[in-house]
């Protein structure tokens, strides 16, 4: 009777079944082997076990940082063997590439098989030592994300525009991307290989995609601690996502789950700040706001440069299409009107707030001598937008109500 069902019910079934629940089920008769046997199945399964890495390419590929894929999927067709046994042949490409995955995820080695230590002893070693070198990299990873970001932020401040530095920079994320995938070929759900990736598109401004990778670490946080509680370790990861966390120095005497918690909550900080950013760009209403900058993200959008023409010409008395010195004081102050108003005059918060952004405007106005251009306005607004939106956006709330008035 059970043989009768149509193929797409076993396949339905076999994608809540365990690996070996699956397997097992080859072992009754040749049907169920030729329905099972099927690569679109194992690849669905590989996909669902050990992640997406198409995909976390491709996220990285719009994000502007190019991966070699042949570098990083070691379980790829290019990288099974030529030489195959007899069980080998008789699953089809798919199997075979999943059963790689698997005993390296899982730590399966005919050394540990054959060894006439205890293998579960032998297994918790090899356990360690993968936590050591994997939270080493993740480590490397971090102490680079902070370098790239200093380097960034003296760049910004020389206000430079040297494309073979960016090339370098996007170069040296594509680098670091590519250790962190790397890692995730034994670790494909350590949240903190999300939590990075993340980070670093996060960097590069691409809040979308950011968004993206910071859901799945999430979500892996999430089912982690869904399974502590309930005493299901379907991923069986946990211990060893558990031991790379107190490598990290994240807390060595926490429990298991207050490591995932707590990487969790580190995750959302990140999630919701880039979140906060994109609202911020597109704007709140839609009906009345309008985005900061073109979907490519490489120049203001138009409705704002025709209200920074206008702001532009409010400001220029002498009306030369330029601001001076004097005339570029009123524009700091006006926008920072609300500050002096509810704040001291002796208040450091207002003071820091209007020196920033005559610093800021001064470093456009170095290009024209004395003088700031609408272009070098424009150029401002639009470096303030990428790092900053909702300072951005609440500018605009100020000159929109001026230009009401």
């Amino acid at each position: 009777m059970i043989s009768n069902l149509p193929e797409e019910i076993f396949h339905m079934v076999a994608s809540h079944l365990t690996t070996s629940e699956t397997l097992n089920l080859f072992l009754i008769n040749h049907r169920f082997l030729n329905i099972l046997n099927q690569n679109f199945l194992w690849k669905r399964k590989y996909i669902n076990d050990f992640g997406d890495l198409e995909l976390y390419i491709k996220l990285l590929n719009d994000a502007g940082i190019p991966i070699d894929e042949k570098e990083i999927d070691l379980f790829g067709q290019n990288h099974l063997p030529v030489s195959i046994g007899s069980e080998t042949k008789l699953y089809c490409r798919e199997l075979n590439r999943y059963k790689q995955r698997y005993t390296k995820v899982h730590l399966i080695s005919p050394t540990m098989l054959d060894s006439k230590r205890n293998s579960k002893d032998l297994l918790n070693e090899e356990k360690t030592k993968r936590a050591d070198s994997v939270a080493q990299t993740l480590t490397r990873v971090k102490e680079g994300l902070l370098d790239i970001e200093n380097t960034l932020s003296q760049k910004n401040n020389k206000s430079e525009n040297n494309v073979e530095h960016i090339n370098d920079i996007i170069g040296f994320f594509g680098h670091l991307s590519t250790t962190v995938l790397l890692a995730m070929n034994e670790f494909p759900w350590e949240p903190e290989c999300f939590h990075l990736l993340g980070f670093i598109c996060y960097m590069l401004g691409s809040n979308e995609v950011a968004l993206e990778f910071l859901k799945i670490g999430v979500a892996v946080c999430e089912h982690e601690e869904y399974s502590h509680r309930n005493d299901n370790n379907s991923m069986d990861i946990d211990e060893m996502s558990a031991q790379i966390e107190k490598k990290l120095h994240i807390n060595e005497n926490t429990a298991d789950l207050g490591i995932i918690l707590k990487k969790k909550n580190e995750i959302m900080a990140l999630y919701q700040t880039v979140e906060s950013h994109i609202k911020n760009m597109r704007g709140t209403n839609p009906s009345e706001d309008f985005p900061l900058v073109t979907k490519d993200h490489k120049q203001l959008d138009e409705r704002f440069i025709l209200l920074l023409k206008r702001i532009f010409g409010k400001f220029d008395l002498d009306n030369d299409n330029y601001l001076n010195l004097e005339e570029l004081g009123y524009f700091v102050t006006y926008l920072n009107v609300d500050n002096m108003i509810t704040c001291p005059v002796s208040s450091m918060s207002t003071t820091s707030s209007i020196q920033n952004t005559f610093d800021s405007l001064i470093t456009q106005l170095k290009s024209f001598e004395t003088k700031l251009s609408f272009a070098g306005l424009c150029r401002f607004y639009f470096d303030q937008s990428l790092e900053d939106p909702e300072e951005t956006r609440n500018d605009i709330n100020k000159l929109q109500l001026l230009l009401d008035f």
